[in-house]
């Protein structure tokens, strides 16, 4: 029976890819955004900080590539001219999961997109070159989440709710690095690894 319990944990283990959890600890900062692609992923969020400490919840993501012809659905705007830098926002997209188990800071206040929005104007999920931070390299990736940044006819935002997801490592399997709040709601803070499915 020991035998038995030992080699499922080691199935577990090489299941997941790592021996802490479904997500290593990010790697030094090491990837760029030409190297992050469309398709749909399986994605894991795991809390190390806040209210829901070490929780994870988990979805899927879907990336597709912006487009200088993209239009809302619901209101037929395109983008500001800022925003329809295919340089600066490559890709766009939407993700399913229940955030709020991880206590990622997403509220439904006036001009916040909602993380699952397909809305290639005002998308759940929009990605941008990190500008702000000395600490990660020119070209890295974050994945804007249900911010008010993810409304593509505004030029420049940060306030407010949501969260980023900085991409630390990039292979053809996927991506992972670390999330935490975009704007000054704050609460869970974590990593994060999205596997490719298609």
């Amino acid at each position: 029976m020991r035998d038995l319990i030992v080699l499922s944990s080691v199935v577990a283990v090489l299941a997941c890819g790592c021996a802490s959890g479904p997500c290593p600890r990010p790697t030094k900062p090491d990837a760029n955004v030409s190297q992050l692609l469309p398709g749909s992923y399986d994605i894991v969020f795991l809390a190390t900080s806040g209210s829901e400490r070490g929780t994870q919840t988990t979805g899927k993501l879907v990336l597709k590539r912006t487009s200088p012809t993209d239009r809302s659905p619901s209101t037929g705007e395109p983008p500001a001219d800022f925003n329809n830098d295919r340089a600066k926002q490559p890709l766009y997209g939407w993700i399913d999961a229940d955030l709020e188990k991880v206590g990622a800071p997403i509220c439904a206040m006036e001009g916040d997109v909602p993380p699952n929005s397909q809305d290639p104007v005002f998308p759940g999920v929009i990605v941008e070159i990190e500008r702000n931070d000395d600490t990660y390299p020119d070209g890295t990736p974050v994945l804007n989440v249900g911010t008010v940044s993810n409304d593509r006819t505004v030029v420049f935002a940060t306030d407010g709710c949501g969260i980023g997801l900085w991409v630390h490592e990039i292979d053809p399997n996927g991506f992972s690095g670390k999330w935490g709040e975009y704007g000054i709601i704050a609460n869970g803070r974590g990593r994060f690894c999205a596997t490719r499915i298609e």
